[in-house]
């Protein structure tokens, strides 16, 4: 790997070097000096980092580090931008609740928080929306998702028509490859089957199939 020449401020970025390469596409020939940069396991490398060649991996890792030694300057305008941007953000914000069957359904934010809550609360018997002061029950708190997790965002998420099971998907390695999992709403645990590599798109079907893998019990969500 070679780097450029030195500048004032220090090194200078790492520079690629280029390799022959010629792919054909609907009768007409490219050149692409840079496309040993993909891996040709991409994939797979994606899902597993570790599967990443180690040569495209260094010189990813030499890109961070220029990155960060040339910013190194200014880290302290950095922080102070990040809190001025985040101090206009409503750190507790919720959506509004919609209603379904006896419950209303709603996401919300707590303060200092990452990651959404997914939440529900009864409505009320005439059918009206209920109120801030009923009583609320997480579904699923995203912020306890990810306490442990190196990478966690969640993606769709929908109950079953009887309320009683709430699906999910959530990244856990930012590859955008979703695991579509279950929890019993009655018990809070995740039930053990799951769907996994999968969109973050998700329904319930009503009456339910049983696709595979499914759910151990209640309807199945399909993913999407």
């Amino acid at each position: 790997m070679r780097s450029s020449e030195s500048s004032p401020t220090g090194p200078g970025p790492p520079v690629a070097p280029t390799r022959p390469h010629v792919s054909t596409w609907h009768g007409r020939a490219h050149e692409d000096p840079y496309a040993w940069l993909r891996d040709p396991d991409w994939r797979e490398a994606m899902l597993d980092p570790s599967r990443l060649s180690p040569e495209i991996r260094d010189y990813l890792e030499a890109e961070n580090a220029y990155t960060e030694t040339a910013l190194a300057p200014v880290s302290e305008l950095r922080e102070k931008l990040f809190g001025e941007l985040r101090a206009r953000i409503k750190e507790d914000d919720s959506s509004v609740p919609k209603p379904d069957g006896p419950h209303e359904y709603y996401v919300r934010y707590r303060e200092g928080g990452q990651h959404p809550l997914i939440c529900r609360r009864a409505r009320h018997v005439d059918g009206g929306r209920g109120k801030d002061s009923d009583a609320e029950a997480v579904l699923l708190d995203g912020d306890a998702e990810a306490k442990d997790a190196e990478y966690f965002e969640l993606g769709e998420w929908a109950h079953s028509p009887d309320h009683r099971y709430l699906a999910y998907a959530a990244d856990y390695s930012g590859a955008e490859a979703h695991s579509i999992r279950v929890r019993d709403l009655r018990s809070g645990e995740v039930l053990e089957d799951r769907i996994e590599h999968a969109a973050a798109n998700l329904v319930w079907a009503d009456p339910a199939p049983t696709p595979d893998p499914a759910p151990t019990a209640g309807p199945a969500p399909t993913a999407g």
